[in-house]
């Protein structure tokens, strides 16, 4: 049997560039990089949300929180001599 959160998704943006991905953030409300501050939503919701916009892509969460990793870049580290 899977994980409670199997009728749990993310929704990300598959235009965005660079080394960060955009998540949907919680109500429909603009992305967000911080998976934490990430919506999750239905199935339901994610399916609608794909079919509005074809650039926004559904993941289970279950699997993104799997390969999820908190980092700190190096060009946001204060200078210090």
């Amino acid at each position: 049997m899977e994980g409670c959160d199997k009728d749990e998704f993310y929704v990300m943006d598959i235009t965005a560039t660079g080394d960060l991905h955009l998540w949907w953030r919680p109500g429909w409300r603009g992305y967000t990089t911080d998976l934490a501050c990430a919506g999750v939503y239905s199935r339901e919701e994610a399916e609608r949300i794909q079919k509005i916009r074809g650039t926004d892509i559904p993941h289970r969460k279950s699997t993104i929180d799997a390969v999820a990793r908190r980092v700190v870049l190096t060009g946001d580290l204060p200078r210090t001599r």
